[in-house]
């Protein structure tokens, strides 16, 4: 029995100190975009979807426009998932749409969608003029 007891306080301590690794490495920026020249700092969301895509980084992807306020990449690989209603997208916002598609928002609006959120971008005031109108391809990086 203490035995047991060792290895389940062993696995909460190990538990805890992943956790305190990733608070503090994403106490800031913790991923990096670059659109058509321009770099966009990003401050990633403590949740499972966004440390899978943070591992996968270094990560080029072309990106299509849809609706004419966002880009998007189904990715081959399924990332964690956990949807909910937003409501509302902000231009900056960085979201999982069901488990493998990238979004990354350049105009604000309400939605009834449910997304899972992996980052914001700290400023996209430029984002929507970086975007613009067509497909693009965006540079990830840690």
């Amino acid at each position: 029995m203490q035995k047991l007891v060792s290895i389940l306080m062993l696995c909460v301590a190990l538990l805890i100190t992943e956790q305190v690794g990733w608070t503090a490495e994403c106490g800031g920026a913790a991923m990096h975009i670059s659109i058509n020249g321009s770099a966009f700092a990003v401050t990633l969301e403590e949740n499972a979807t966004a440390r899978e895509f943070a591992a996968m980084l270094p990560l080029t992807l072309h990106m299509d426009d849809l609706h004419s306020n966002e880009k998007y990449h189904n990715l081959k690989v399924l990332l964690p998932s956990a949807p909910k209603p937003v409501e509302s997208v902000h231009a900056g916002d960085i979201m999982l749409f069901g488990d493998n598609c990238i979004v990354i928002f350049y105009k604000s609006f309400s939605t009834p969608y449910r997304y899972t959120r992996i980052g914001r971008m700290d400023n996209a005031d430029e984002l929507e003029r970086v975007c613009g109108s067509g497909s693009i391809t965006v540079s990830f990086s840690r």
